[in-house]
């Protein structure tokens, strides 16, 4: 890119294309990353009012380590944005129901291996991504407070309770 301003926000990438795609070579082989998280949202349903918001976490409430890759675009003016991405894989069974695609999580024995860009190539990191297995994740619906940035705290994170008629 030669104006920042054309920069599309691009906070996830298909970690089958990654080790090849133009916009992730780069960073698949010298700048991967690991990104902790408590949680991710996925939502469900179809047009933008009906959708419903998911809360995915570990069954056990450990923190999750989601594959990343990062990258530093220099302007010619000499200014610098930092960008990164998540990469994201086919859903496993838990998360399929409300999304086909999912955050590459990597399992401790493995951050070694993904952070090592200089001993593990690209192609061989590339092999860490994989949906995690079935009984990792739970799925809970949560409330569409969620969907408004203006929102904050714990309570958005709170199971939907039944409605009452």
């Amino acid at each position: 890119m030669k104006d920042p301003r054309a920069f599309s926000t691009l906070i996830n990438a298909r970690a089958e294309g990654a080790a090849t795609k133009p916009s992730f070579r780069g960073a698949m082989r010298h700048k991967r990353c690991l990104i902790p998280a408590d949680a991710f949202y996925e939502w469900s349903g179809g047009a933008k009012g009906a959708r419903r918001p998911h809360l995915v976490r570990r069954r056990d409430g450990e923190t999750m380590a989601l594959a990343g890759l990062y990258e530093n675009w220099l302007g010619a003016d000499g200014s610098e944005i930092e960008t990164m991405a998540i990469l994201t894989v086919p859903a496993n069974g838990t998360v399929a129901p409300v999304h086909d695609r999912m955050p590459a999580i990597l399992q401790a024995r493995d951050f070694e291996a993904w952070l090592d860009c200089r001993g593990v190539l690209a192609d061989a990191a590339a092999k860490l991504l994989h949906p995690a297995p079935d009984d990792l994740l739970e799925v809970i619906e949560i409330g569409p407070e969620i969907g408004n940035p203006r929102n904050e705290g714990p309570e958005l994170q709170q199971p939907l309770r039944p409605r009452l008629l």
